[in-house]
């Protein structure tokens, strides 16, 4: 099977799939797409981005308006056409879900546990549901309503976000070693993660891209720019999804043979297979439609270790 007819299949099975999580799949065309070469777009151009893939006009603009009310996005005066980009706060996500995605894994731990605790008082209930949001998806873990925790997280971009939130003075961020515990690190990783539920979450994305892993590893010719692009982007919005589940934590504390090393590796194959001719269309598209993309910085051309 050809590539073109593999990304082909995996366009029709998220076809049928209800319901259309348009909103997603548009933050993933920003994050990966757009994010790299300025972040900013024509709605006409991520109308036309997002139409191959089978998401009308009207979808698109009813999601882009929705993501603009739960400000990921943001939309300056820039004359009487709509111009959208990331706000901060969409900015701050891509940038912490940058390394997860596309830089590799914590592999080795120093013993000592990353803690997050965020007390009940003093703190708005909408203010605690949204600083526990951003820390799960930066991989952290619940072990009570109030204390998160995670063996490998970078500290920096939860401090960042504290900040932002000017709740550095509250919400405390502790960096140790468990003390007189008799519980194995595992056994306190399946307490604060559903891992199992990970793992079969890993192991239905391997199968559903099989095919277009099989394709990228005998690719002998050019892809249509058209069809990377679609391909691309269904690939990282599907390991995107769940890597919002995904602790992310060193090789030691997970199961053997755990799924997710093996999809790694196949998502890093598949994206390199299909980067550049989806570059040129997703550029050449933007361009016929009025919005000038920038060049990627160096953190885009390492990638995947490209």
């Amino acid at each position: 099977m050809n590539l073109e007819l593999a990304i082909e299949r995996l366009l029709a099975d998220f076809r049928t799939r209800r319901p259309v999580r348009a909103k997603s799949l548009l933050i993933t065309i920003f994050g990966d797409t757009l994010e790299p070469r300025g972040g900013g777009v024509w709605l006409a151009s991520l109308i036309q981005l997002a139409k191959p893939i089978g998401l009308s006009e009207r979808l698109v603009r009813t999601s882009v308006y929705r993501l603009t009310q739960e400000k990921w996005l943001a939309r300056p005066s820039l004359g009487r056409r709509s111009y959208y980009q990331l706000t901060e706060a969409g900015h701050r996500q891509f940038a912490n879900a940058e390394h997860r995605i596309y830089g590799g894994s914590n592999r080795r731990w120093d013993g000592q546990w990353r803690v997050v605790i965020v007390p009940p008082k003093s703190i708005s209930a909408s203010a605690r549901s949204q600083i526990k949001k951003e820390l799960k998806w930066q991989g952290f873990g619940t072990l009570t309503a109030d204390v998160l925790i995670h063996p490998t997280a970078e500290l920096e971009p939860v401090k960042a976000m504290l900040a932002h939130r000017n709740l550095t003075d509250k919400v405390k961020v502790i960096c140790g070693n468990s003390v007189g515990d008799s519980e194995s690190p595992s056994a306190l990783l399946n307490r604060c993660f559903y891992l199992d539920n990970i793992e079969k979450e890993y192991d239905r994305f391997n199968h559903r891209l099989e095919d277009l892993w099989q394709a990228a590893r005998r690719k002998r010719k050019t892809v249509d720019g058209e069809a990377a692009f679609i391909g691309r982007t269904l690939l990282i919005h599907e390991y995107r999804r769940i890597l919002l589940h995904d602790p992310d934590v060193p090789e030691a504390l997970l199961p053997a043979n755990w799924s997710g090393t093996r999809a790694r590796k196949r998502c890093a194959r598949i994206y390199l297979s299909l980067c550049k001719a989806a570059d040129r269309w997703a550029v050449a598209c933007c361009e016929d439609t009025g919005s000038s993309l920038g060049q990627p910085g160096k953190g885009y051309l390492k990638r995947f270790n490209r």
